[in-house]
């Protein structure tokens, strides 16, 4: 399930305060291996936890978009299952950033299911989580602006 709340700034919703505006929802089997793969691989944190008559919810939420969490559903005969061909993309324009989650989930032994490493300013690796869902994680530089008045000025950064 996707549960998007719209609203604006005057009606006290701001992009700066921590509110889960989009919350992605799937079954998992534990919540334990849920935390390995989003909190120790990717580098997520738990907003909270949950409990109500569809059980319990524990919420995670990347440090780079607070404002959408994952919610997951503890179900203890939960199989993984197919995620029906969609992604979620978590894409970075930080280098360091790519190489200490790549690190972190090779230190984990996440191996990926996919990848493409070799375009050095545009990668990716998918992996697939504890509930059967596929993450692409991306890389790709950051667009390059032109500060220069002359537009036949060198562009050091551009030869490699």
């Amino acid at each position: 399930m996707v549960r998007v709340w719209f609203g604006n700034e005057s009606d006290g919703l701001q992009r700066d305060r921590k509110e889960h505006v989009l919350t992605i929802e799937r079954s998992c089997a534990d919540h334990e291996s849920v935390k390995h793969f989003y909190c120790d691989g990717l580098g997520f944190y738990v907003t909270g936890v949950t409990s109500g008559h569809a059980g319990r919810m524990l919420y995670l939420a990347s440090k780079r978009l607070p404002s959408v969490a994952l919610g997951f559903l503890l179900r203890p005969d939960h199989a993984p299952t197919d995620s029906h061909g969609l992604k979620l993309e978590i894409g970075v324009w930080d280098h360091d950033e790519w190489d200490d989650t790549i690190a972190r989930m090779d230190a984990l032994k996440i191996e990926p299911i996919q990848k493409k490493t070799s375009i050095p300013h545009q990668k990716w690796m998918e992996f697939q989580d504890p509930t059967g869902a596929v993450i692409r994680f991306t890389y790709t530089q950051p667009p390059v602006t032109q500060t220069r008045l002359d537009p036949n000025a060198p562009r050091p950064e551009l030869e490699t």
